[in-house]
């Protein structure tokens, strides 16, 4: 979103126009004392099917498909319009999405650009390294302990406060590391190779 504002896209005009509520996919043979749940969403959970390449679909997962699909459009457009130099805000979001686009050079560098961080993090021997580190690293994103972002104060919705809090490890929970049954057992062993193999 940031990258369409940069460029100066008017989002309204970026994109079809669609009503809020869509009565088509609403099921009204449903009374809606008896399952609102129903009523409002029968059709679309009788007639939708989640990807084969998802985990769940909703109509928020819907939306970001929609959405993510008009904002490469977009860039993609921008990124071979000559007006967009790299001394422009609209540049540089060109310039950056040509980055990430840019598969090929990042399949060559592989892990490269890891490996200057993944020394910092095996240098670590204590907890004074540890702080030393986190404070180093703080001003770039961090490295995982905590996520820190913008969003609306918990006690006073009227504004915006920055929001810390713990950083979240691959696996779901603690037991998922530690249990010994063969279950938990068999999901390390495949989280090792997946782990290995995006690397």
């Amino acid at each position: 979103m940031a990258l369409l504002i940069a460029l100066g896209i008017n989002e309204t005009n970026a994109q079809q126009k669609h009503s809020g509520i869509d009565v088509s996919l609403m099921d009204k043979s449903v009374k809606p004392s008896d399952d609102f749940f129903r009523f409002v969403n029968g059709t679309w959970l009788n007639n939708t099917e989640i990807p084969a390449d998802r985990t769940r679909w909703g109509s928020f997962d819907e939306l970001r498909q929609k959405t993510d699909i008009d904002a490469l459009k977009i860039l993609d457009e921008a990124s071979k319009d000559p007006k967009y130099t790299s001394a422009t805000d609209q540049g540089k979001a060109v310039n950056l999405y040509k980055t990430i686009m840019d598969t090929i050079a990042r399949n060559k560098a592989g892990i490269a650009p890891l490996k200057p961080y993944l020394a910092k993090i095996n240098a670590v021997k204590n907890v004074a390294d540890l702080q030393k580190l986190m404070i180093e690293m703080a001003p770039q994103g961090g490295i995982g302990f905590f996520g820190v972002g913008v969003g609306t104060d918990a006690k006073d919705s009227n504004k915006n406060v920055v929001n810390v809090g713990p950083g979240s490890v691959g696996l779901p929970d603690r037991d998922y590391y530690v249990s010994d049954d063969a279950d938990s057992k068999e999901k390390r062993e495949k989280y090792v190779k997946h782990v290995a193999r995006m690397l």
